[in-house]
């Protein structure tokens, strides 16, 4: 079976023999005879016939045209997983560098001020609002529920999930806005999640809640973000992800004294591309031999 690796993921010679051992043909190059395929918006761009299996390395996939992929009966499978650790210790250390003030105390140790004058605030007993109960929401509630936070998870039928103190459906997001604390989108690209946090909704929030984006930046609207933070609203912005990346230099988000931006980085670790060859290695000979899938999306 012939199978194109975009990305090798630190595969050493006793991976490889493992998989040629199990059937597996490896191809530097896709071609017509190419029938499993391992990456992600490189596979794209890549003209697959024959292709009966898409391994994504990445979590996401928004920027698959996934009804053609089911209309050719292509099986999809994502990264479930791999990244949600480091992400969760990314939210995890964002929230305490802003309830600790650690952009003060840094301004102040520039300027050898030793002044203690700064709202540090506890995560004791905060409310967290997370949008999306999938494996990061699961991470970070897990790390949060130890801090000794009331974990609030909204999906889309208000089901149970472990870790979560009190799951709701998306119809009831506008209820437990005004209640939270801290607020953290998860939540994946798709038509019911695009510009879900608007200059409505946002504006339900406490006026020094802090809100935290590691899902994608189409759920929030911009423009609308921007206009309540002029007007004073939300403790702290944390974003990883935007509308359009790279963010426009342009952009008053870069230079606002409440906002913390990263380039898309959350889920970046020196143990994901383990923890990633581990899944691919795992899959593929899943595939091989007819067993079932793990992250299997359809």
């Amino acid at each position: 079976m012939h199978i194109y690796i975009t990305e090798r993921f630190g595969l050493t010679n006793a991976d490889k023999k493992q998989l040629q051992e199990a059937g597996a043909i490896l191809q530097d190059a896709p071609s017509e005879q190419t029938e499993v395929a391992i990456g992600s918006r490189e596979v794209v761009a890549a003209k697959l016939p024959n292709l009966k299996f898409l391994q994504l390395m990445s979590a996401g996939f928004d920027y698959l045209d996934t009804d053609d992929l089911k209309r050719r009966g292509v099986i999809l499978c994502n990264a479930r997983g791999v990244y949600s650790i480091p992400i969760a210790e990314y939210v995890v250390g964002k929230i305490l560098a802003v309830y600790k003030e650690d952009r003060t105390y840094l301004e102040r140790q520039k300027k050898k001020e030793w002044l203690r004058e700064a709202a540090n605030l506890e995560l004791y007993t905060k409310k967290v609002l997370m949008l999306g109960t999938g494996s990061i929401a699961s991470e970070i509630a897990k790390r949060l529920k130890a801090f000794g936070c009331f974990v609030v998870g909204i999906n889309t039928d208000g089901r149970d999930i472990e870790f979560f103190d009190e799951c709701a459906p998306l119809a009831k997001l506008n209820d437990w806005l005004p209640q939270a604390d801290i607020i953290i989108n998860t939540l994946p690209a798709n038509q019911a999640t695009k510009k879900l946090l608007n200059r409505d909704n946002l504006s339900l929030s406490k006026k020094d809640a802090l809100l935290i984006n590691i899902g994608r930046g189409t759920t929030i609207v911009e423009a609308d973000l921007i206009a309540l933070l002029q007007q004073g609203h939300f403790l702290a912005v944390v974003l990883d992800v935007f509308e359009k990346e790279p963010l426009d230099p342009n952009s008053p988000l870069w230079d606002h004294p409440r906002v913390i931006i990263t380039p898309h980085m959350s889920g970046d670790s020196d143990l994901v591309s383990e923890r990633r060859k581990i899944q691919l290695l795992r899959n593929i000979l899943h595939y091989l031999k007819g067993e079932s899938l793990e992250n299997r999306v359809f």
